[in-house]
């Protein structure tokens, strides 16, 4: 199971780290604000991916003090992601 755990965080985290750099490739040629909030938004999962990453292992995955954090930055993204949708 632990390894299960380390590759999907791995594999979640590589990715946010590609679309942040996608996001912000995009951004910088365009200068889109809805492109800076959405990169704002695949940055924060990319530092819950690392999060997650070292929380796995030391194996304090399931603590409060990490389940709150993770709860604060999914509420942080999915405000973001709000913002961006509703900005016209």
């Amino acid at each position: 199971m632990q390894i299960e755990l380390i590759l999907l965080s791995a594999g979640i985290t590589i990715l946010s780290f590609n679309l942040l750099v996608v996001s912000l490739l995009s951004f910088k040629k365009y200068l889109n604000i809805k492109l800076l909030l959405v990169s704002i938004v695949f940055l924060l999962f990319f530092i819950r991916g690392l999060h997650l990453s070292i929380r796995i292992f030391y194996d304090e995955i399931f603590d409060i003090n990490s389940i709150v954090f993770i709860w604060l930055f999914d509420l942080i993204m999915l405000i973001f992601l709000y913002i961006t949708s509703i900005k016209r």
